[in-house]
């Protein structure tokens, strides 16, 4: 049997690894939804998957850095 830590971390893990397909679906749908590409990279980034971050990142620059919304979630990525 595992211990309760480890059963909790796969827990953990199933769920942000659901959150992930999840924003991945809404991303296809809507590939300029800021706030979805946002959530997706942090939960890459809680993941350990920084490649993706910031593959992301690259994506929000895309959106123009004139706007305050894409300066303030790329400031929030970095943190």
């Amino acid at each position: 049997a595992l211990p309760i830590s480890q059963i909790e971390e796969r827990r953990g893990i199933g769920r942000l690894s659901s959150l992930i397909s999840y924003r991945e679906e809404i991303r296809k749908l809507d590939p300029w939804n800021i706030d979805n590409l946002a959530s997706l990279a942090k939960a890459y980034k809680i993941s350990g998957n920084l490649q993706k971050v910031e593959a992301i990142k690259v994506e929000i620059r895309k959106f123009g850095n004139n706007h305050q919304n894409v300066v303030d979630v790329l400031n929030q990525l970095e943190k």
